[in-house]
C-alpha cells in the first residue's frame, strides 16, 4: 500500500491519481516466446494520459527480465513486448512514468514449450482481470493486494445480481446514468468473457448486496 505521505508530491506534480487497464490479461505465458502487454492509462480513471516514458519488469526468483514501454496509437495508450526466458511463477510490474506509479500483477505461470495448459476457473481468471484491468485502483477486495481503493466501495464479501452486476460491467456510465447517479467509472470495453470472469470472481464467498 503507497505511503500516504508520497501521495501529496504526486498529486502536486500530476494533478492526481491514474488508473492502468491492460488489454489483455493472460492466463498464463510461455517461456522463450515474446508476448505484448498493450495498455490504457487514464488519469482519475477518465483522461487519457501520454508522452509518459515507462518500463516493465518481470522477477521470478533471481531470474528478472524487462522490456521499455512504447506508445501505442491513440492517447494515452501504451505498449511493450517481455520475453520470459524460463517457466515457473513470474510477477510482472509496470512503473507508468506517472509520478512513481508502479502497478503489479498478480502472478504469472509461465509454462515451456509444449507443457499442458494451466486451467483456471472463471473466478480465478476475474481475480487476474481484476487487478489487470485496474478496477483495484478504486476498489478494494481481500484476495487482491491492495493498490489504492480511492473512490469505490470495498467488494469483499458482498455478492450482486450477476445479470445486473454484468450489465452494469458492460458499461459503467450508461448504468450509472440510468439510476441518476453522479459518480463515475470508466467503460473499460469488457469482453462477454471477462465480464464474466469477474463478477464470478466478485461475487465468490460473498454475500447477498443491494443492486
Amino acid at each position: 500500500m503507497t505511503d500516504p505521505r508520497l501521495l501529496f508530491p504526486l498529486l502536486a506534480a500530476f494533478g492526481g491519481w491514474a488508473s492502468l487497464t491492460l488489454d489483455e490479461v493472460p492466463d498464463y505465458l510461455v517461456a522463450g516466446q515474446p508476448v505484448t502487454l498493450t495498455y490504457t492509462l487514464r488519469q482519475h480513471g477518465e483522461e487519457a494520459v501520454s508522452g509518459l516514458s515507462g518500463r516493465v519488469d518481470a522477477r521470478s526468483g533471481d531470474q528478472m527480465a524487462t522490456a521499455n514501454v512504447t506508445a501505442a496509437g491513440r492517447g494515452g495508450r501504451y505498449t511493450a513486448t517481455l520475453n520470459l526466458p524460463s517457466a515457473g511463477d513470474w510477477t510482472i510490474s509496470i512503473t507508468t512514468g506517472f509520478g512513481s506509479q508502479r502497478v503489479t500483477l498478480l502472478p504469472i505461470k509461465v509454462i515451456a514449450p509444449g507443457a499442458q495448459l494451466p486451467v483456471l476457473t472463471d473466478a480465478d481468471r476475474g481475480q487476474r482481470l481484476f487487478v489487470g484491468k485496474g478496477c483495484v485502483t478504486c476498489h478494494v477486495h481481500r484476495d487482491v493486494p491492495r493498490e489504492s481503493g480511492r473512490a469505490g466501495p470495498d467488494l469483499s464479501d458482498r455478492q450482486f445480481p450477476a445479470d445486473h452486476l454484468a450489465q452494469f460491467l458492460a458499461d459503467p456510465p450508461k448504468a450509472l446514468r440510468a439510476r441518476g447517479s453522479t459518480k463515475f467509472m470508466p467503460n473499460l470495453e469488457l469482453k462477454p468473457r471477462e465480464i464474466a470472469s469477474l463478477v464470478a470472481f466478485i461475487n465468490r464467498d460473498g454475500q447477498t448486496a443491494g443492486r
